[in-house]
């Protein structure tokens, strides 16, 4: 018996105020030993019914591909868009998410300050910023949405250029 890949997960609340979440993940390291590596580990806050802040090491939100689970997507494979520009799909930072259905129905804000770990093994002091604006249509059903990253970042293996721009 050969075991691919394993994970062990759970997210939710632990109170009316807070929640947490973490996702621990088992497979074969290069050299045959199990690696353990730990995917997610984040605690929430419930402002309100609409504004919830994460702290911690989770899911970037960026794009359909990354937030959702390859069960839930036509293709079992993430693109390559996915894969190149965010390996790992995962960073440490504060986010803040805001359901705005009191404004529009259906429009979501996402924003958040990271660190860049996970982002071609980004070893710099400098932070990223991320927006995501989501809004969904429950009728068609249809969601339309735009993303925006600054921050500086290092350039992946094999890629020539100034390693000290800021990235939009």
């Amino acid at each position: 018996l050969n075991v691919n890949r394993m994970e062990l997960r759970w997210a939710g609340r632990v109170s009316d105020r807070l929640g947490m979440g973490y996702e621990i993940q088992y497979h074969p390291a290069p050299d045959g030993a199990a690696e353990e590596l730990i995917n997610d580990a984040y605690i929430e806050y419930y402002a309100n019914e609409a504004i919830t802040v994460r702290a911690g090491q989770f899911v970037k939100p960026f794009g359909f591909d990354i937030q959702h689970s390859s069960s839930a997507r036509e293709s079992p494979e993430r693109g390559v868009f996915a894969g190149y520009f965010f390996p790992g799909h995962r960073d440490r930072g504060v986010m803040v998410a805001a359901s705005l259905d009191a404004v529009v129905s259906g429009l979501t804000l996402r924003a958040g300050v990271f660190d860049g770990n996970r982002f071609f093994n980004d070893n710099n002091s400098d932070l990223n910023y991320n927006v995501r604006v989501r809004k969904a249509f429950a009728a068609l059903p249809l969601a339309i949405g735009a993303s925006l990253q600054r921050g500086t970042q290092l350039l992946p293996p094999g890629v020539d250029g100034s390693a000290d721009e800021d990235l939009f």
